[in-house]
């Protein structure tokens, strides 16, 4: 079976080609090596901050209610497409930045706390023994353009963003890019951009790689052809993991099961929601936020129970989201009125958001892989022992997740369809 899932976001800029500047700070000529670096300021012991956990979260459902359906797989990963608005965000102003403030949910964070929180959040993931997360970004710069110093010291200061100067009309440029996101993700994205348009200038790219195993792994010989139900009625055999007999952080309602699977010595952890009859993961998606997500976590109690989840591998291409990001309130910054300023003197627009995933969750663990393209071109401007045993079956479509455990931020989330 294939390796599984990790995340990747790449943001690409285009920009009017203008005055050439050979002198900036920081850029190589052959790109940047494929160890990640992290930023210059940031403290691993700093604690999360918990406003930013909320604003990629909310950040998160709010993308997941516009792709995700009842009869299609859809996961997305909201820390990777955060982190790259995000890098985006500080170089934008007036009214382009007040809109995706709103957007990406960072109002009660100001430019300095968010990236002072994402420095703190970058280092303390890093720092986790039990599990493999890493997550990098670059800035590949082309060597007749320059940005503002400012933009470009954010970026290596507070989100590790290693740059390279990059002739993006030569040949080959898309596949040194896409070289670098492919080995930054052990091979699980490739061919993430396609050549530079005539006016790029500047691509960022992030890429997030998670690797884990579970505390409790399943016994192989324990998987075997059982039915799902697909969300037409259809019956189907899949792969259907299963483990019973063990303690789980389990919560449940009317609406749906919840169970917390974690990873190593629990600094990651998978959350397995099945819905009620009668309920879709588009409907319980539809009505959560950073709250209730956080209310459900608290709500978890170890229980004993059985587990029944089906082994899976998935690809999923959210395509354009631009559409996405315009509704929901994102307008001037894919218009002529965009203002990103502060990001190099000459006047751009977003024109284009794309993302890609992939997950693999089977006995031994969960590997997890996502890719996000910004594309910018000119512009004008305790135990309950009382309770009897509990059995999740993950046998129709359900709702995944995958959150870092210590500051609640979701790595990846939405929905499984057909595990086939």
């Amino acid at each position: 079976m294939k390796n599984i899932a990790l995340a990747c976001l790449v943001l690409v800029m285009l920009m009017p080609a203008a005055c050439k500047d050979s002198d900036r700070g920081g850029a190589v000529n052959d790109g940047p090596d494929v160890a990640m670096a992290l930023p210059l300021q940031g403290d691993a012991a700093a604690q999360p901050d918990p406003a930013l956990a909320a604003a990629v979260n909310d950040f998160g459902f709010d993308m997941a209610r516009s792709v995700v359906s009842d009869q299609d797989n859809a996961i997305i990963s909201p820390l990777s497409i955060h982190i790259a608005l995000s890098m985006t965000y500080n170089g934008a102003a007036a009214q382009t930045a007040e809109e995706m403030a709103n957007v990406l949910h960072i109002g009660d964070l100001d430019l300095a706390q968010l990236d002072r929180a994402y420095a703190n959040l970058l280092w303390r993931m890093d720092a986790s023994e039990d599990i493999t997360l890493t997550i990098a970004n670059s800035l590949w710069i082309d060597d007749e353009y320059s940005l503002r110093p400012t933009f470009e010291q954010a970026n290596t200061d507070f989100f590790g963003a290693q740059t390279a100067s990059l002739d993006l009309q030569a040949a080959g440029a898309a596949d040194t890019i896409n070289g670098w996101v492919s080995d930054a993700t052990e091979g699980r994205i490739k061919d993430l951009i396609s050549e530079p348009g005539p006016n790029a200038t500047l691509f960022l790219v992030n890429a997030v790689y998670f690797l884990a195993d579970w505390t409790s792994p399943f016994e192989p010989e324990a998987t075997g052809p059982q039915p799902f139900t697909l969300a037409n009625g259809e019956a189907v055999d899949v792969d259907m993991m299963a483990q019973g007999g063990e303690d789980w952080d389990y919560a449940e309602n009317d609406r749906f099961q919840v169970v917390r699977m974690p990873y190593g010595t629990g600094s990651a952890a998978a959350y397995v929601i099945v819905p009620r009859d009668g309920v879709t993961p588009a409907d319980l998606i539809g009505g959560w936020d950073a709250a209730s997500w956080q209310s459900m976590r608290d709500s978890l109690e170890m229980r004993e129970g059985s587990i029944f989840l089906p082994k899976f591998e998935l690809e999923y291409d959210a395509g354009e989201l631009a559409d996405a990001l315009e509704a929901l309130g994102m307008a001037s910054a894919f218009s002529d009125s965009a203002d990103f300023s502060a990001m190099s003197e000459e006047p751009v627009m977003i024109s284009s958001v794309k993302h890609k995933t992939y997950v693999r969750v089977d006995e031994k663990g969960t590997e997890a892989a996502a890719a996000t393209s910004v594309e910018m071109a000119a512009s004008a401007m305790p135990p309950q022992d009382t309770e009897p045993p509990f059995e999740l079956r993950a046998d129709k479509p359900f709702v995944f997740a995958l959150a870092d455990e210590d500051s609640g931020t979701l790595l990846f989330f939405g929905a499984v369809a057909d595990p086939r």
